[in-house]
């Protein structure tokens, strides 16, 4: 047995691990989120399901909390989910999101499920002057600086202006929620008018995909958030909040009772450019730099740019226990050309989800419960892979900050990647303050 399996079975034995597959496997992924209002505007497809907040409240016999924190809020699925289970006027639900298009996806979800439904007469309204001032815009023909989308095999020039135009219009002649939801309906409409798919880490071109004709597309997802406004909008008094921010930086305001939240994966995905295409589009990138340093801005679970290689947790409080949980790991990680970047990958994480834990210690009030979803990874491959056992490095840190670790719930086993170890597995992390 090696090393890191022998450092793993012997974190493993400190908690209580349980499976869950069969109550959890459905909910960890986001298909049934697809024909959901307000859940189904934009198709993110790292998000979990709309009922899994429901489904843990209801397993741990949980209350349905004042206040609520989401530091990796995504496109609001867990916030949305807890807007609807605390429509008192005294709840709370507070989201931090990095990325600034993702953010506004997220704000204009829970603007518009707790709307008045008279405000879907004044989104029908801005959208249809929108989609009127497009031929206007076109004219003005904006440059964007990002060669896939001047790139006419993947997206023809007429479908490129076609979708500039549409936010310059936005920009204009919309504001607060209605531009962000306006927004949330052109960045829906950017991956069915272009002849790319996101396919696990990258965007892949697929030359036979047919293609929409984006105003058009864009008329009707205004039309279906219109809808789904009328139909389904709980007019409900919670206090929503979704900052665009790091939860990497500065603190969180104290008092939450619950959170329920799925950091990035140690898997080398860059979400940055994956959702590239529609941040582009919608004007949240003026130029390659500021994309650049919305890369360097996110958690460091991936190698596409070279995060600096800066580790607060080894001057800090802990450092020693740290240090010694991430040793075996960092010494499985085998010699050749990767070997470096996945060492900034395993520190860097380990670093960044220490910090993340620190200031959840602080902003969830004692008593309160943690959730973190988190899969496990495999690297390299044959004699020279390792796997990234992410569910025992956080409740180990987790530990550190002060939580109890009450148990690790096994979602569900990937069957995309055989793993002898039995580490290779998606896990609820469940945490008490």
């Amino acid at each position: 047995m090696s090393e890191l399996n022998s450092h793993y079975l012997q974190l493993q034995s400190r908690w209580n691990v349980v499976s869950k597959v069969d109550q959890y496997s459905k909910l960890v992924t986001a298909t049934d989120n697809a024909e959901e209002p307000f859940h189904r505007w934009f198709p993110f497809k790292e998000a979990f399901s709309h009922r899994l907040l429901a489904t843990l409240l209801s397993e741990h016999d949980v209350e349905t909390p004042d206040g609520f924190f989401d530091p990796f809020a995504g496109s609001g699925t867990s916030l949305l989910s807890a807007a609807n289970q605390s429509p008192r006027s005294t709840a709370s639900v507070t989201g931090w999101e990095v990325n600034p298009m993702i953010a506004t996806i997220a704000r204009a979800k829970l603007a518009a499920s707790i709307a008045a439904r008279s405000f879907a007469g004044d989104l029908a309204t801005l959208g249809k002057e929108v989609v009127s001032a497009v031929p206007r815009y076109q004219k003005t023909h904006r440059l964007v600086g990002l060669s896939t989308l001047n790139n006419t095999d993947y997206l023809p020039s007429a479908s490129l202006q076609t979708l500039l135009a549409i936010s310059a219009a936005i920009d204009d002649l919309a504001a607060d929620s209605i531009a962000d939801i306006l927004k949330t309906a052109l960045a829906a409409t950017v991956e069915p008018s272009i002849k790319l798919r996101r396919d696990g880490r990258a965007l892949r071109y697929v030359p036979t995909k047919p293609l929409v004709e984006p105003l058009a597309e864009f008329a009707s997802q205004v039309s279906e958030f219109v809808g789904d406004i009328r139909e389904h909008s709980s007019e409900g008094s919670t206090l929503v909040e979704v900052a665009n921010r790091s939860a990497l930086g500065g603190e969180a305001p104290p008092g939450f009772a619950l959170s329920l939240f799925s950091p990035p994966y140690p898997n080398n995905i860059d979400y940055t450019e994956v959702y590239k295409t529609e941040s582009w589009v919608a004007g949240f990138y003026d130029d390659s730099d500021a994309m650049r340093q919305q890369r360097l801005a996110t958690l460091r679970s991936h190698p596409s740019v070279k995060f600096p290689e800066d580790y607060a947790f080894s001057g800090a409080e802990h450092s020693s226990e740290i240090t010694e949980l991430v040793k075996p790991l960092a010494r499985a990680v085998p010699d050749g050309r990767y070997r470096a970047q996945r060492l900034r990958t395993v520190n860097g994480y380990v670093d960044d989800m220490n910090a993340v834990l620190n200031q959840l210690a602080s902003s969830i009030q004692p008593g309160g419960d943690v959730f973190c979803v988190v899969a496990n990874s495999k690297h390299g491959h044959g004699e020279d892979s390792f796997e990234i056992a992410s569910d025992l490095l956080i409740a180990g840190l987790a530990e550190l900050q002060g939580f109890e670790v009450q148990q690790l719930e096994v979602a569900r086993y990937p069957s995309r990647r055989l793993s002898t170890t039995g580490f290779l597995r998606e896990t609820v992390v469940h945490l008490k303050r």
